[in-house]
């Protein structure tokens, strides 16, 4: 007698995909709008300037709205718009996330995104250094303006100062006042210097120098012609 045995097992799972899932993506809306008016702008852009999702643009439609589908992390924007100042402003996009972006009309106020360099010669070496100013924020109030600011070396500092006619900016008016520069020491003891000076300088809509003969630091480094060079960014 023959037995025949059938043997039931259970079908093998399909393999799975070793494509990996695309990085999640997430809605910046922006609203633009006058500052003083709170009037929706029309046709103001908006646009990416670093990070993964650097060049990503729009252009805001009859309320002063736009979106843009982004991958997540860090970066950058800027709103341009013809007879305005542009705005830069920093984002962590996390979340679909709306941002609020007021702009100023054009040739105002000095305050707002500048960026240049910072030069010198150290003393103790002869040698010269120029330096970038990635990016810093200008204020102004009335005749005086001021920041804080980093390089793209060791370097970093401030100033206050004050514009001699401030309705002489459009064709460069004079300031003067005090550059502070600081100096990082890194290695196993870490520590900051700094040093002031006075400086003189001239300013208009799109650029400001300013000079300072001499500062020496506290940590014994001193720097001769010091120089800040800006631009406004637009």
């Amino acid at each position: 007698m023959c037995v025949l045995t059938l043997a039931c097992s259970e079908s093998a799972p399909a393999p799975s995909d070793p494509r990996p899932l695309p990085p999640p993506e997430f809605s910046l809306t922006g609203h633009v709008s006058d500052v003083n008016t709170g009037v929706p702008l029309i046709g103001a852009t908006i646009t990416v300037v670093d990070g993964t999702n650097a060049g990503r643009a729009a252009t805001t439609g009859t309320d002063g709205t736009c979106s843009l589908v982004l991958r997540p992390g860090g970066f950058t924007i800027r709103a341009r718009y013809d007879g305005y100042d542009s705005v830069f402003q920093g984002v962590t996009l996390v979340a679909n996330s709306l941002v609020d972006i007021q702009m100023r009309p054009a040739n105002q106020t000095l305050a707002g995104t500048w960026a240049g360099t910072m030069s010198f010669v150290q003393v103790s070496t002869g040698i010269s250094t120029a330096l970038a100013i990635p990016q810093l924020a200008m204020t102004q109030a009335g005749s005086n303006i001021a920041s804080t600011f980093r390089t793209s070396g060791p370097y970093g500092g401030s100033f206050s100062g004050t514009l001699r006619d401030p309705a002489a900016i459009a064709s460069t008016t004079e300031t003067g006042g005090t550059m502070t520069v600081t100096y990082d020491l890194a290695g196993r003891n870490p520590m900051t210097c700094r040093g002031s000076s006075t400086f003189t300088g001239t300013t208009n809509w799109t650029r400001a120098d300013m000079n300072a003969p001499q500062i020496a630091l506290d940590c014994g480094i001193t720097l001769t012609a010091v120089t800040i060079a800006l631009e406004r960014q637009q």
